[in-house]
């Protein structure tokens, strides 16, 4: 099979972006278990005991077998795939640790090989943050989702070989255009007996361009963010990472991530095709949990493929690393559907992340549960709207009924019924809450001065914030914190106080993000700013990307200081000698727009030369006059103002400040 276009490096919202950047030292918390913490998490303790054991049971059952550690591959004398790293949760949870994410944890951190239907359904769970699932046809396998990178889909799909049967790969279906589910498919192409051969992907529609948009155009804070949300430079245990509570977390040693476009999209709400007599009922779930997904059903087998939909745990309307809202109404009634359809038949639900259920009352309970999940947090919003409330008012208010939240899946691992709600809040009403002192906030660090001065002075506010924690108040000990750090980034008494009361916070977090947000918070109040790495990618690092010109010279245009560069006016028509795209861009007003297929009766300059030197000149991974000067681009016209235009791209911070101005 032709391999299409790699994608060797997923910026940002696939979890890949912070491999680009210098790794941080790794890090756990110093800070001390206060009595306060011990007390809540004894609390949550009681609460876990009741649990019981049935998903440990279904996390195991069928198991086949696990990786083999001592065959694994290195590179730089570091494991690729970091299993073992895991191993302290082979405990009780310590008092540094919400207990109902120390079980969510264990049960992630269950890998191997299972089989979920004898015969004909299996699951390589554990090895990535999301599972790959093997189903049998007539002649060979269907893959359902292909892992996050190729070394761990390898391991993956060997075991399967191994253990099971080395049966041709008949096509690839990815569930939805989020990196952990695609990155790994070479793992499965470089390994396939008819490797050789054209293996159908088939995704849903727009799966392709809503991968790519979300990985390029947000690309940079959201991948600094991401590294926030899944603890990418913490340390793993129980003073550090527990994982994301979607799964243990990327073992970020390993790599090869590729993005290949779909031969075959689905586009109607319901579509139905048989390959190598495997029948598959697709069921689109636009705008849920990702702009592109898709739920599966296989009634040979009574089994419905989930996606990201339906899962072990609440999922978030809007994502802290930053993506576009979920619409939890949408959400909710997509699951209604599957419901709906296969509710008196379905016998096995299995999912992109976790373990499957079995059982056609155990599969209705728990989708009944989840759609009423993401309904109840959706309806209950508006409820309070319509009070007058507003989004944090909202956040504080609102509380998971019992019958949803004493059902382990419903908890909250991952997203929370607080930051979900202010999602679903702006979803409708934008992030303007309606207070007219909102329309025109001041910027952080001025507040902050202002608020440390009125307070009394930056004595005052310590003396304040420390009676918070030694009270465990501790979310008003970091709301004045928080105000005098970005007044005296400098205070490292702020800093270390503030760190302490992070620490105490991710402590107490049953979910996992909001854990790994508040340690690296904490880590970076406690490091040196000066020897803080400070990486900054550039379009140079996705010159290899499957971007279309219109869509690179977008990303283009979100280089340009247009404040200071509004009196310019520039246009330029491109050609490409080898894909023979035509591209016009035109700088006026501030603002770079482009047009594709189009080019400009009057253009200040026209270029052609080929795509990858376009996009190099551009990335500034090459200088106009090397390019010139070995005879690969051809000028008509004013260069002087393409050598304008080039000098005013300018390089974004991919470490940029989060926890201080």
């Amino acid at each position: 099979m032709k391999q299409g276009i790699l994608l060797a490096v997923i910026a940002a919202a696939s979890l890949q972006a912070t491999a680009q950047q210098p790794r941080p030292q790794s890090f756990s918390s110093q800070t001390e278990v206060s009595a306060y913490t011990r007390a809540f998490n004894d609390s949550v303790a009681k609460v876990v005991a009741t649990f019981g054991n049935e998903d440990f049971e279904n996390a195991n059952r069928g198991f086949i077998a696990r990786y083999d550690a001592q065959s694994n591959p290195k590179v730089d004398g570091r494991d690729l795939i970091s299993l073992d790293t895991w191993s302290f949760l082979d405990k009780e949870a310590p008092a540094s640790v919400n207990p109902a994410l120390w079980r969510q944890s264990q049960l992630n951190s269950i890998h191997g090989l299972f089989e979920v239907v004898p015969g004909k359904i299996w699951q390589v769970r554990g090895y990535d943050l999301a599972n790959v699932t093997f189903v049998r046809s007539d002649n060979g396998y269907v893959v359902i989702d292909a892992g996050t990178n190729e070394q761990g889909t390898a391991a993956g799909f060997a075991l399967l070989k191994k253990h099971v049967a080395d049966l041709p790969i008949r096509a690839i279906v990815i569930t939805h255009s989020h990196g952990d589910h695609f990155g790994g498919i070479n793992g499965i192409l470089k390994n396939a007996v008819n490797q050789g051969d054209s293996i159908p992907i088939i995704a849903p529609e727009d799966f392709f361009i809503n991968a790519v948009q979300e990985n390029v155009l947000a690309g940079i804070p959201m991948g600094r963010r991401a590294g926030y949300m899944f603890g990418h430079s913490l340390g793993r245990g129980d003073r550090g990472t527990v994982g994301s509570g979607l799964g243990n977390g990327l073992h970020i040693n390993a790599g090869g991530s590729a993005l290949l476009p779909a031969t075959y999209e689905i586009r109607q709400d319901f579509e139905t095709l048989t390959i190598d007599g495997l029948q598959l009922e697709f069921h689109l779930a636009l705008n849920s949990e990702a702009p592109s997904e898709m739920l599966i059903y296989l009634p040979q087998y009574k089994a419905l493929q989930q996606a990201e939909d339906i899962n072990h745990t609440l999922h978030n309307l809007l994502t802290p690393r930053g993506a576009k809202i979920r619409n939890g109404l949408a959400w909710s009634k997509y699951i209604d559907n599957v419901l709906l359809l296969y509710g008196d038949k379905v016998e096995v639900s299995l999912g992109s992340h976790h373990w499957p259920v079995w059982g056609n009352a155990k599969v209705v309970e728990l989708w009944e549960k989840q759609r009423d999940l993401y309904r109840f947090i959706h309806d209950h919003t508006l409820y309070l709207a319509n009070q007058g409330l507003t989004p944090n008012e909202i956040s504080n208010r609102i509380r998971l009924p019992l019958a949803i939240s004493s059902y382990t899946a419903d908890r909250e691992y991952y997203g929370t019924a607080a930051f979900n709600a202010r999602s679903q809040y702006e979803l409708y009403f934008g992030f303007f809450d309606g207070n007219p002192v909102n329309l025109d906030p001041l910027e952080p660090e001025v507040e902050g001065k202002k608020y440390v001065e009125a307070i009394g002075g930056a004595d005052a506010v310590i003396r304040l914030a420390r009676n918070a924690y030694d009270t465990g108040d501790y979310r008003w000990a970091a709301s004045l914190l928080n105000k005098l750090v970005f007044a005296e980034p400098g205070n490292t008494t702020a800093r270390q106080l503030l760190a302490d009361v992070y620490s105490q916070l991710a402590y107490q977090a049953e979910s996992a993000p909001y854990r790994n947000f508040y340690l690296n918070g904490a880590k970076e109040l406690l490091a040196d700013a000066k020897q803080q790495p400070k990486g900054r990618p550039d379009i140079r690092k996705r010159s290899n990307l499957p971007l279309t010109p219109t869509l690179f010279f977008d990303v283009v245009a979100t280089r340009i200081d247009g404040y200071r560069n509004d009196r310019k006016s520039i246009t330029v028509n491109i050609e490409t000698t080898d894909t023979h795209d035509r591209i016009a861009i035109i700088l006026k007003n501030g603002a770079l727009s482009n047009r594709p297929d189009y080019q400009l009766p009057k253009a200040d300059v026209t270029l052609k030369t080929d795509k990858q030197s376009l996009y190099d000149l551009f990335s500034r991974q090459v200088e106009l006059a090397d390019l010139q000067g070995s005879g690969k681009i051809v000028l008509t016209g004013d260069a002087a103002q393409l050598r304008t235009l080039l000098s005013l791209l300018e390089q974004p911070n991919g470490r940029f400040n989060i926890i201080e101005p």
